[in-house]
């Protein structure tokens, strides 16, 4: 005969039966069991979309809780356990009820109002929802039937999460509508139990650790011991197992309208479940994730009113939200079946009274197991990184789409990686001296090969912008997805995998190895980030899925049949927001809806692009039609990669163990590549401005300038290539750390001093030419014609300019060609032709004698528009060349304001009255300014574009004057004061970039000659800091000072100047007089860059030389007013941090610590490098010390003023100081010693504050 299956009901029957009191449990049960069950069902009406909540349910929560107890456990059950299991089963759920009245009082709550407010922010359907509800409130049109809708899915959120703490409101008639239709009969039972009745229906909804925290192990009732723990464990594993495919309500989703994408996971979560066994020895759970299934009957039913893409992008998001919950749910049975075995004698009343059951739960994608669905796979941070970032993670604040930069650092990253095997199976053999410019010679498309690719598309549908980012690296696996993607913050170095391979690798080559930050940096704008990549490592492709930690942080991934490249392909939408969308187009005055977003976005990331992507390894594209090339191909750098231009300079090439060089055309610039420290420097002539640092193609927010020991060269761009990412930059990888700014201050100054050395050899190279020796020479004769022969012509001119064009460009002339292109090259040798006739000219023969030659310069302008006026197809527009017109002849202009200078100061007395001096001058110049303009260019003074320009030289004549008389300087207005630097040729200064664009020669130096045709200020660097000065050097100079203006008569008037200039290579030591200093160091910065080696008042000089000194020589009236001047300073004092600096002298040898910034001084009117004697406190702190002795005699108090200052604790320090500074440059001097010259120094120092007087003050 077949055993009758016990169940709980009939075991509490068979208990009843002879127990009178579990009688009457059994009646109160059936009571309230019917009330339940007649109302529970109304759960459908409140939360339509969700699972079923009604006595089924309560029914399939008792049959697991049966099978997991197994029929022999069932029979040793109490009666009261078994009273409490079957009641609290039929009420865990009865909190989801709520009346009418209850909404309309808590619609007006602020906690409700809240709880909109915030919900508003969301972007779900409780978002959505929410929205349409603020704006029905405010009239502004919703339907009535969404309104509906909107409400319950609000009143849905926001009850669901409260339900079990609801269960004794519900239930109990003074406080709920539905209590005296729900609440417990305690006409039998005590407080206690009906109490625990509520507890343990609400524990379902607690942690684990709150029902051991919250509820006694054992309890008694009668006769009976009941137990509360274990009772609330039983409910809570039922419920978890009620997961069978029947849990949603048809009828009531039909009279709701829809499920929602969240709810239809669920659902889902369901339909999959294919096995559901539980027994006391295992629960086993076996779910298929079919998108097949999902598809065809989301089509059909729940989302067949949607278009394509929008109904694509829903199916995907269900897809992956019913893996999500399967995991979730199957995380949460796991640690309930561990907690539970875990704390078995603190929930069960007898160790082995109740078996905890084993769970087997697979989840399966379309019949397959996935890595993802083993475990929740969620991101996690290195937690020693975290800090950091966090501290960076503002930088991002104002940058919208920053994640741009972030997915290519990480896209170029797998790239290099794999750039480096795909190199290495070609047999590419690498060494500490590769370059990717050696990589680019020898396969010159391999980076273009490994292209990134972007790719944007905004849908005015949806309000989303789809963004993709392909890469051609090494791809993801499985394996390393897990490893390294999903905990963020591992850098490359510290993939083990990848260890051997990286240590391989050139550095310049390596990944950056920086946090990884960047895919964190999507879900700034996004809640999720999918990932298809394929890998070498594995035959089938991976399709991953990243969401937020608004999310959870999880993580799906699957394999996938889907054919795909090796690489990465990153791709996610987000909603493009009103504020969003006005700062991608611009307001346009409100238009917004005229604009097209997509171009927009395209642009923006263009720009973003452009910002930050200076020069990566690889090229990238952005929509196909727009790229950033590749590091080796930048404009910045290509030069390197030319073997016809490495480490070339005219014909002659220079080889250097450590750098590797090369000039742009027009040798306006050169690139450097330091072979030493991985580093790539570009220099040119011209200041870019702006950031210049990149950290591996990435631009950060840094400026590093040029070496100090230079003035002409700018560093316009930098890229470091050397060490991992966090060696040289910070979390938010925008800024370099302190440490490797440091160092790279060193990089530049080296590669500086380089760059200036081979700009020297270069120059050496061009005088020595024999092309330009004689067209230097046949320039110089017919220079000296213009010169001597006052009625020379310009077509006589013209003639030997096209004699020469054709002696050595070989390019037959013929007056009548009309193309500007041809016409150039004799118009720029005539330019030369007047500018050496005007070297000529001695300013004491007065204006007359030079004349004519500003009538030809008048001449050739004329000329020169009129053979633009007459070409035909020429692209140099009209505004352009008038300019390069003006420019022309402001040269001029000026060289005749410098010779009117002197004229006019010969001819003007100065006196003491300097208003009456000053007034007469300027009259006298303005007067003949007008005058010479007009009858010297006779064509420029009428033409209206420059017929103003006469003012020209009435500025350059006034700002001589300065030059002459340094005391009118204030008196003269700042717009005429244009800085003193030497009037090379005009060459240097019109028609620059259109020379640089068009080759007239084959003949190198004969294109240098036209393309950079002045003596470059480069020159004015050679007498410097960190540039040794040789043969070259000197011949270099001496040519440069020959050729320049500074071999111009007028220059030898103003001496010391010419003298100074001229023998700086051949004197140890410069002897400069004022007043002319500040001018001299504007024409020679190098000036300031050079040591002050002596000073003397009475003769109003100063000595410098390049080299450092520990003292500078001063005479006794000068020692004297350095140090009254170092006392006014101190009375001054009153910040307690200013420091008051005092000048090192040469009769304290020991005291003077070289200072290696330059500092300007007062006494000498100009920046200089000056050794310091290092003082014992801050200005503020010696006055107060000083002002005790007020009063006092000299001879009585001088000494033990020493002695306080020598003992006092600055005192020491700085004695100390001075010693350890001598030490290190080699110089081992005893404190003693240090300590009784600076008494001597404090002596005299102190009696010059007594000024001679018997006491101080």
């Amino acid at each position: 005969m077949k055993t009758r299956r016990i169940t709980l009901e009939t075991h509490l029957h068979k208990i009843a039966e002879y127990d009178e009191t579990v009688k009457n449990l059994e009646s109160v049960f059936n009571i309230q069991k019917q009330k339940v069950t007649r109302y529970i069902g109304s759960v459908v009406t409140s939360f339509p979309t969700y699972s079923t909540h009604d006595a089924v349910h309560s029914m399939n929560i008792i049959s697991a809780i049966e099978k997991i107890l197994g029929q022999k456990t069932i029979k040793k059950m109490s009666g009261i356990d078994t009273f409490l299991i079957l009641m609290c089963a039929y009420m865990h759920d009865t909190g989801m009820l709520y009346s009418d009245e209850e909404v309309k009082q808590l619609w007006e709550t602020e906690g409700f109002q809240d709880f909109l407010t915030s919900a508003r922010k969301r972007e779900d359907e409780v978002g959505r929802a929410a929205r349409k509800i603020d704006k029905a409130e405010k009239g502004e049109g919703c339907s009535v039937l969404e309104v509906r809708r909107s409400v319950a899915v609000i009143l849905m959120e926001y009850f669901r999460p409260r339900h079990g703490q609801r269960i004794k409101h519900v239930t109990d008639a003074r406080t709920s509508e539905f209590g005296s239709l729900l609440s417990i009969d305690d006409s039998f039972l005590p407080d206690r139990i009906i109490h625990n009745i509520y507890r343990i229906s609400m524990a379902h909804n607690w942690s684990f650790e709150d029902i051991l925290k919250e509820m006694p192990l054992a309890d008694s009732f009668g006769v009976e011991e009941f137990h509360p723990r274990m009772v609330a464990y039983l409910i809570r594993m039922g419920d978890l197992c009620d997961m069978d495919n029947n849990r949603f309500n048809g009828v009531g989703i039909k009279v709701f309208g829809n499920l929602g994408e969240e709810n239809l996971a669920h659902y889902f979560k369901h339909k999959s479940v294919e096995t559901l066994h539980i027994s006391s020895d295992g629960i086993v759970v076996v779910a298929n994730v079919c998108y097949d299934m999902i598809q065809r009957e989301c089509e059909e039913n729940w989302l067949k009113h949607m278009e394509k893409a929008e109904r694509d992008s829903a199916l995907k998001n269900i897809f992956q939200n019913t893996v999500k919950e399967h995991i979730n749910w199957k995380s949460w049975l796991e640690q309930e079946v561990t907690a539970g075995k875990m704390h078995s004698m603190e929930l069960f009343p007898e160790k082995k009274f109740i078996s905890v059951p084993e769970l087997k739960y697979k989840i399966l994608i379309d019949g397959e197991e996935s890595e993802s669905t083993h475990k929740n796979l969620k991101f996690l941070f290195s937690s020693e990184k975290a800090f950091k970032l966090i501290e960076d993670i503002s930088i991002y604040q104002n940058n919208k789409l920053i994640f741009v930069r972030e997915l290519i650092q990480n896209a170029l990253d797998a790239t290099k990686m794999q750039l480096y095997r795909t190199l290495s199976a070609y047999g590419f053999q690498f060494n500490e001296k590769t370059s990717p410019f050696d990589v680019e010679r020898a396969y010159p498309n391999i980076f273009e090969e490994h292209a990134i690719m972007i790719h944007t598309d905004y849908s005015r549908e949806t309000g989303k912008v789809y963004f993709s980012i392909r890469d051609k690296g090494i791809g993801i696996s499985m394996d390393e997805f897990k490893r390294n993607i999903l905990t963020t913050g591992r850098s490359w170095p510290e993939r083990k995998e990848y260890q051997d391979e990286i240590k391989r690798m050139p550095e310049w080559l390596r990944p950056t190895g920086a946090f990884g930050i960047g895919l964190h940096t999507v879900f700034s704008v996004t809640d999720s980030l999918t990932i298809r990549t394929k890998s070498d490592s594995e035959n089938k492709a991976n399709e991953m899925t990243l969401y937020s930690g608004k999310k959870g942080g999880y993580a799906f991934c699957k394999k996938t049949n889907q054919t795909l490249q090796r690489g990465s392909e990153f791709s996610f939408s987000f909603l493009l927001t009103e504020e969003l969308k006005e700062w991608v187009t611009g307001s346009n005055g409100g238009k917004l809806f005229l604009e097209n977003v997509n171009d927009g976005i395209q642009k923006e990331i263009k720009k973003i692009m452009e910002t930050w992507c200076v020069t990566p390894m690889v090229s990238i594209y952005a929509d196909q039609d727009y790229g950033i090339p590749a590091f080796s191909q930048s404009t910045w750098y290509n030069e390197l990669s030319r073997t016809e231009k490495e480490n070339q300079l005219i014909d002659q090439s220079v080889e250097s163990e450590r750098y590797h060089f090369a000039f742009t055309d027009d040798y306006r610039s050169i690139m450097v590549w330091d072979r030493e420290k991985n580093c790539v420097l570009s220099f040119g002539m011209e200041s870019m401005g702006g950031d210049n640092v990149c950290y591996k193609g990435i631009r950060l927010t840094e400026r590093m300038e040029s070496g100090k020991c230079s003035d002409s060269l700018y560093l316009n761009q930098m890229d470091v290539l050397d060490g991992a990412g966090n060696d040289w930059v910070d979390a938010a990888r925008m800024k370099l750390s302190l440490a490797a700014r440091r160092k790279l201050e060193s990089v530049v100054e080296e590669a500086t001093a380089f760059a200036k050395r081979i700009y020297v050899f270069m120059l050496d190279e061009f005088y020595q030419n024999n092309d330009i020796r004689n067209l230097t020479n046949d320039i110089d004769a017919m220079a000296n014609r213009i010169y001597q022969k006052k009625e020379i012509s310009l077509k006589e001119i013209w003639t030997e300019g096209c004699v020469l064009k054709k002696k050595y460009w070989g390019m037959p002339e013929r007056w009548n060609h009309k193309m500007l292109t041809r016409k150039t090259l004799p118009y720029f040798l005539i330019v030369k032709m007047l500018d050496k006739s005007i070297k000529l000219w001695d300013p004491e023969a007065g204006m007359e004698e030079v004349q004519h030659i500003f009538c030809l310069a008048d001449q050739l302008i004329k000329r020169w528009k009129m053979d633009w006026n007459g070409m035909h197809g020429e692209s140099f527009p009209q505004p352009d060349f008038d300019q390069q017109m003006r420019t022309l002849l402001q040269h001029f202009l000026q060289i005749a304001g410098i010779g009117f200078s002197y004229v006019a100061f010969e001819k003007v007395k100065f006196d003491d009255n300097e208003k009456n001096t000053l007034f007469e001058y300027k009259n006298l110049i303005t007067q003949k300014s007008f005058q010479f303009y007009q009858k010297a260019f006779p064509f420029c003074s009428q033409w209206k574009f420059t017929k103003d320009m006469y003012q020209c030289v009435e500025e350059s004549a006034i700002s001589g004057l300065i030059r002459w008389r340094p005391e009118f300087r204030n008196r003269v207005p700042d717009s005429i004061r244009w800085k003193y630097c030497l009037p090379n040729s005009a060459l240097d200064k019109v028609f620059v970039k259109w020379r640089a664009e068009h080759c007239f020669s084959n003949v190198k130096p004969l294109e240098i000659f036209l393309r950079f045709s002045g003596i470059p200020e480069i020159v004015l660097d050679i007498p410097g800091e960190n540039c040794p000065i040789g043969e070259k050097e000197k011949k270099v100079w001496r040519k440069f000072c020959t050729e320049s203006y500074l071999n111009w008569k007028l220059f030898y008037r103003i001496r010391p100047l010419s003298e100074a200039a001229k023998d700086m290579l051949n004197k140890e030591t410069i002897v400069l007089r004022r007043p002319f200093t500040t001018y001299i160091s504007e024409l020679f910065p190098v000036f300031h860059r050079m040591s002050l080696v002596s000073m003397d008042e009475r003769r109003m000089e100063f000595s410098i030389h390049n080299s450092n000194t520990h003292g500078v020589q001063i005479d006794s009236q000068t020692k004297k007013r350095i140090f009254k001047e170092f006392w006014k300073e101190v009375e001054r004092s009153h910040d307690p941090k200013g420091y008051v600096a005092m000048i090192g002298m040469e009769e304290y040898p020991m005291l003077g610590i070289e200072n290696a910034e330059e500092q300007y001084h007062a006494q000498i009117g100009m920046l200089a490098k000056y050794p310091e004697i290092p003082l014992w406190d801050y200005g503020a702190g010696i006055k107060a010390f000083m002002d005790q002795f007020i009063g006092c005699p000299i001879d009585e108090k001088s000494q033990e003023i020493i002695d306080r200052i020598i003992n006092s604790e600055g005192g020491k320090a700085v004695i100390h100081y001075i010693a350890v500074y001598r030490k290190k440059t080699g110089d081992d001097v005893k404190e003693e010693k240090i300590e009784t010259q600076y008494r001597e120094f404090l002596k005299d120092l102190i009696y010059c504050w007594a000024d001679g007087r018997c006491t101080f003050g």
